[in-house]
């Protein structure tokens, strides 16, 4: 890869045609590995465990295998954001 290839990987957004990290958006993809999932949401696989483990998300298990459907993480985004308090002053 030269310089001029890794600045323009540096200056892209997230996940915008960046075939590393998965996005929610791609028409393709039904279903997420654990990884996947985590890279989309922005957060560790070790949180996405311990949301997984405490029924705090939605996943599917294929035989041993666990896999987080697009379209139910973006139903609980959606209601996580519903049911968001307003900051409000202590």
């Amino acid at each position: 890869m030269t310089i001029q290839n890794s600045n323009r990987l540096l200056h892209e957004p997230i996940g915008s045609n960046t075939p590393n990290v998965p996005s929610l958006n791609d028409p393709e993809k039904l279903l997420l590995t654990e990884g996947e999932a985590a890279k989309a949401l922005g957060i560790s696989r070790r949180t996405l465990w311990t949301l997984r483990n405490e029924a705090r998300i939605p996943f599917l298990r294929i035989g041993k295998c666990v896999r987080y459907s697009v379209e139910a993480l973006k139903a609980w985004i959606e209601e996580k954001n519903k049911r968001r308090r307003p900051n409000l002053p202590r």
